[in-house]
């Protein structure tokens, strides 16, 4: 793999596709839930219309997939800073950041080996089978995300009605209907 090309990912990755995520994590974090989710299906479409856009170029060189990827990811940047981004001030309040740290930082060493794992499969599908098969490989994981967004979507809004509410889990009513509701979602999804 080129240096530039791998370079071009990373930017791509680190400086226009997680801020994208930070709007999505400021809107949830405001209960904006709608907002957040239609956020997440309009970034991931565009990053499966880049895959169709390289799909359609004339060449098909990691060097120039990489800058497709480039374009998608910036077009989803636009998209969430000019529509997205809630509009009112955000405060530190260090106060509430104490006493959350636990929970942050099992928050974020999960994230940390989710978007390990996300990438290293792409990176193992770009050694062993090359720049072509990667491709492939990148089409099919948007699609994929595109499946996934209204799972995750219902277990976030899921997870937290839980937390606020955790005598919910005595009932096994409320247990079967929660099963029952995972499984409808992921079921519609695919």
């Amino acid at each position: 793999v080129p240096l530039s090309a791998f370079a071009a990912v990373v930017f791509a990755e680190a400086l226009l596709w997680r801020p994208v995520e930070v709007v999505l994590i400021v809107n949830n974090g405001l209960g904006k839930f709608g907002r957040a989710a239609v956020l997440a299906i309009l970034a991931t479409a565009l990053r499966a219309f880049g895959a169709v856009l390289f799909m359609l170029a004339a060449q098909h060189t990691i060097g120039v997939w990489s800058w497709f990827y480039i374009g998608a990811n910036a077009a989803s940047l636009i998209v969430a800073f000019a529509f997205f981004y809630p509009r009112q001030r955000l405060r530190l309040r260090t106060e509430l950041y104490f006493r959350r740290l636990a929970d942050s930082v099992y928050v974020a060493g999960s994230e940390v080996l989710f978007y390990l794992q996300m990438e290293f499969d792409k990176l193992l599908v770009l050694s062993i089978g090359g720049p072509h098969l990667a491709g492939i490989y990148a089409i099919i994981m948007r699609l994929v995300d595109l499946t996934a967004i209204p799972i995750r979507t219902f277990s976030m809004m899921l997870v937290q009605r839980m937390m606020r509410a955790p005598e919910l889990l005595s009932r096994l009513a409320v247990k079967s209907g929660i099963e029952g509701g995972v499984f409808l979602v992921s079921t519609l999804a695919l």
